[in-house]
C-alpha cells in the first residue's frame, strides 16, 4: 500500500506540473511569445488546484468503490468526474479576474462560448487522468478478482487434500486391523512384533500425512514394514520382493500412495488367491523420469478400478503435480501391475 501511495502521488505531482511545461511552452513560444512570470506562477496555483481537485475526485470513486461496477458505469462517472473538475478548475482560473474589475462587469463580459472553451481546454488535462486512473483501477480490481479466485482455488484443493487424508487413515486403519485380527487368530505368537509393526506404520500414516511429501525411501521403509505384517499372516503363501533404484531414494511423493497400492495387492490378490500370490515392488529412473509399480498376483476385477484406495491415489497426484503424472492399472498374463509415473 505505501509503494502505491508513494506511485500515486509521484504521477500526481508529475503529470500536474507537466501540464505547467506545456502551458508555458504553449504560451511563451506560441500565443504571447515571451515568457511571463505571473503566467508561470498562474499555471503553478492551477497545478495545485488540479492536484487537489483530481484528489477529491478520487476519493469519491475510492468511497463508492466504483471499480466493482459494470464497465459502463465506471466510465460515466470517469467522464462525469473528468467533466466537474475541468469546471472547477475554469471557475478558479476565473477568480483573478475578480480582483482586476467588478464582479458586474466580469460577469457581464464572460460568455458562455468563453466559459465552455476553458471547461473544454481543462478537459484536456482531467479527461486524461481520469482515463489512466480508471484504467488502473479497473485493471488493480481484476487482478485482485484473480487473486482471491486463485486463493479460493488453493483453499479448495487443500481442504480437498485434508478430506482424503482423513479418510485414508481409517481406511489404512480398517485393513491393518483386520490383518493384525488374523494373526492373532493364525499366529498368536507373532502377534507381539505385529502390534509393534502396526505401531509404526500408524505412526506413520498419522504424522507423515500431514505433509504434501515425503522422500520415496521412507515411504519404502513403511511398505516393507506393511508387507512384513501381512507376511506373517500369509506365510509361505505370500512372496513379496522388491527391486528399488537407489537413484529414486530422494524423489518426493505423496505420502501413503505407494503404502495404498500394496494395500491393494493385498485386499485383491493374496486375500483372494487359493494358493501362492506374489507381490513385487518396483521404482526405476526412466529417461529421468521416476517410474513406480506394485505388480500382484491376480485379475483385474470391475470393482477394483473404482476403490477408495486408487481415487485416492489419482486425487492426491492430480494436487501435487497437476497433469505431470501417468497412474495406469494394466493386466498382465497372470499379474495385475499399478503404475505411476511422474514426468
Amino acid at each position: 500500500m505505501f509503494s502505491q501511495r508513494k506511485l500515486y502521488w509521484f504521477c500526481q505531482v508529475l503529470g500536474w506540473f507537466g501540464m505547467v511545461c506545456i502551458e508555458m511552452i504553449n504560451y511563451t513560444f506560441f500565443i504571447i511569445q515571451e515568457f511571463r512570470i505571473e503566467y508561470l506562477t498562474l499555471f503553478s496555483t492551477m497545478a495545485l488546484c488540479g492536484i487537489l481537485f483530481t484528489h477529491m475526485a478520487r476519493a469519491i470513486l475510492l468511497k463508492i468503490k466504483l471499480f466493482e461496477q459494470r464497465p459502463a458505469i465506471v466510465w460515466t462517472w470517469a467522464f462525469l468526474s473528468s467533466l466537474a473538475v475541468a469546471i472547477l478548475l475554469s471557475i478558479t482560473g476565473f477568480i483573478p479576474y475578480l480582483f482586476a474589475q467588478p464582479i458586474q462587469k466580469f460577469i457581464s463580459d464572460l460568455t458562455f462560448i468563453e466559459l465552455g472553451a476553458s471547461v473544454m481546454n481543462w478537459m484536456r488535462y482531467t479527461g486524461v487522468w481520469m482515463i489512466v486512473y480508471s484504467m488502473y483501477g479497473i485493471l488493480q480490481h481484476k487482478s485482485l478478482l484473480e487473486k482471491e479466485k486463485l486463493n479460493f482455488i488453493s483453499l479448495a484443493k487443500s481442504n480437498e487434500l485434508a478430506l482424503l487424508k482423513s479418510q485414508l487413515n481409517p481406511h489404512f486403519l480398517f485393513n491393518a486391523l483386520n490383518s493384525i485380527k488374523a494373526l492373532v487368530t493364525v499366529h498368536p505368537e507373532n502377534s507381539k512384533h505385529a502390534i509393534v509393526q502396526l505401531s509404526e506404520l500408524l505412526r506413520y500414516t498419522l504424522w507423515r500425512s500431514q505433509e504434501e511429501t515425503v522422500p520415496l525411501a521412507e515411504e519404502i521403509e513403511e511398505v516393507r514394514k506393511y508387507l512384513e505384517l501381512e507376511k506373517i499372516r500369509f506365510g509361505e503363501k505370500l512372496l513379496v520382493t522388491f527391486s528399488i533404484q537407489i537413484e529414486t531414494f530422494s524423489y518426493l511423493i505423496p505420502p501413503g500412495i505407494i503404502l495404498t497400492l500394496a494395500e491393494n495387492a493385498i485386499k485383491h490378490g493374496a486375500s483372494k488367491s487359493e494358493h501362492h500370490a506374489f507381490i513385487h515392488v518396483n521404482t526405476i529412473l526412466q529417461n529421468g523420469k521416476l517410474l513406480i509399480e506394485v505388480e500382484n498376483s491376480g485379475e483385474i476385477q470391475a470393482e477394483n478400478k473404482q476403490g477408495i484406495g486408487l481415487l485416492h491415489i489419482k486425487k492426491r497426484l492430480v494436487h501435487q503435480f497437476n497433469d505431470q503424472f501417468t497412474f495406469q492399472l494394466i493386466q498382465k498374463k497372470d499379474s495385475v501391475s499399478a503404475m505411476i509415473q511422474l514426468l
